[in-house]
């Protein structure tokens, strides 16, 4: 299951290969040539379960307390003890952690159309997405001229607040 959390730099490793930038060399947002300085504390969703020889990921929500919707990968993990996590850099450890129940839109009626449903994600270029009866073109990074085209493909206006099922109609009455 997914967990939320909220994670800090507490300290630095005896060896770091990255030294650690102070509060005012650190700039969020924008590149650093230094880790995150000590006392950093960030929220959001883990992408996994922190395991050793792997980086530690998350889907981040907020930095120090601030909106920042990101994704954080620390260097690799060396050791993991409880609450505490040590990478090549830096020791983190996890203040506060929730469950987090992940629950999909429905799917009934973009499934009832297997083959538009494919041709769809195809013309996308993402044939191993999932979709929901939910799901819109803006969805997916897609430039003003790839929805034109789709449009001209489809038959219909698409937008990105246009539905994937919408599209998945206009195939299937193109069809009959």
């Amino acid at each position: 299951m997914a967990k939320f959390v909220t994670i800090q730099k507490t300290g630095i490793t005896d060896d770091p290969l990255i030294a650690s930038a102070t509060w005012d060399e650190f700039k969020p947002g924008e590149p650093n040539t230094k880790s995150l300085p000590e006392g950093y504390t960030m929220t959001g969703i883990l992408h996994n379960e922190p395991q050793v020889g792997q980086p530690l990921m998350l889907l981040r929500q907020t930095r120090n307390g601030v909106p920042a919707l990101g994704i954080f990968t620390s260097s690799v993990i060396t050791k993991i003890e409880g609450n505490k996590i040590w990478t090549l850099n830096s020791i983190y450890t996890i203040l506060e952690e929730k469950p987090v129940r992940f629950e999909a839109a429905p799917q009934e009626a973009v499934n009832k159309y297997p083959a538009e449903k494919e041709e769809v994600l195809r013309l996308v270029d993402q044939p191993e997405a999932f979709i929901t009866d939910e799901s819109s073109f803006g969805d997916f990074a897609l430039s003003d001229e790839e929805l034109c085209n789709l449009s001209l493909r489809l038959g219909i206006e698409v937008t990105h607040d246009t539905l994937l099922l919408d599209a998945i109609l206009a195939l299937v009455n193109q069809r009959n």
